[in-house]
């Protein structure tokens, strides 16, 4: 799974040496300057990918602690990268930096969208000197998509076969269609997800309906970080019966990653 750096330099002042930059400011400060350099991209089939652009990157939240954990209230932020003062004025002390491409609520609206987190380890920055951190920011969700076979094709009446992911806590429900309609969904660390698959049999008019579970690598089955999970979906007659037959494939082909600096700040 792919990974966004996130390139954070924190300069203090006072007494510099020649490989420091002086700048007028009040005593035990520094200052804060924040890059972001690079975006994963997750395919399933194509190797395509992009570098990052302004607009992937103006969305990103970016906030900077005291408390290792990065919990309670920021020394900074949170605040849109867009939006980011730059340079930040900090007092020296210790620090560490947070940063997420979207929250979970925004991940999961309509089908979701890959979302991307990190913190920093500990930057101290010391009055007169220039420190840097750098921001490790790994996909935190998972992605399901729905693959039909080609066994599929003209056994289902006007083509509609649909298959139904549902959660039930919090409760979310998403639907693949096989004639159209979306067929990648992303979810949240966490989540127990099962399908329902559903068609009519064009030679017969009967209902034909599977079940299952998404079965990720979390406990308990559960979707965890960077799971990247495929239901294919298969059509079987046999005596004039249609049945479906479905398989849960967690060994998806991923895109290879292309890092791509930018500054929107230059």
């Amino acid at each position: 799974m792919k990974k966004a750096f996130l390139y954070v330099m924190v300069v203090a002042f006072g007494a510099v040496s020649c490989n420091d930059v002086r700048i007028e400011a009040p005593a035990d400060y520094g200052e804060l300057s924040v890059v972001l350099a690079g975006e994963p991209v997750v395919d399933v089939v194509s190797k395509a990918s992009s570098e990052l652009t302004a607009d992937q990157a103006k969305d990103y939240y970016i906030a900077v602690y005291s408390d290792p954990e990065c919990t309670g209230d920021p020394v900074v932020g949170k605040t849109k990268y867009s939006e980011l003062s730059n340079p930040i004025l900090i007092p020296a002390g210790t620090y560490y930096v947070w940063a997420e491409s979207c929250g979970t609520g925004i991940a999961e609206n309509g089908n979701g969208c890959m979302r991307l987190a990190g913190t920093s380890e500990a930057v101290v920055v010391r009055a007169g000197f220039s420190e840097s951190a750098i921001v490790d920011c790994s996909v935190v969700n998972a992605k399901v998509s729905v693959a039909f076979d080609a066994s599929v094709a003209g056994r289902f009446k006007d083509d509609d076969l649909t298959v139904t992911l549902k959660r039930t806590d919090p409760p979310r429900s998403r639907v693949a269609g096989y004639s159209g309609g979306g067929k990648e969904f992303w979810f949240n660390a966490g989540s127990l997800v099962v399908y329902e698959i559903s068609g009519t049999s064009a030679l017969t008019s009967e209902r034909v309906t599977a079940t299952g579970t998404i079965t990720g690598t979390g406990e308990g089955g559960k979707l965890a970080a960077k799971d990247n999970i495929q239901l294919n979906i298969k059509a079987v007659s046999s005596n004039g019966i249609l049945t479906l037959e479905s398989s849960v494939d967690t060994d998806i082909e991923k895109g290879n990653d292309i890092i791509g600096s930018f500054n929107p700040y230059e």
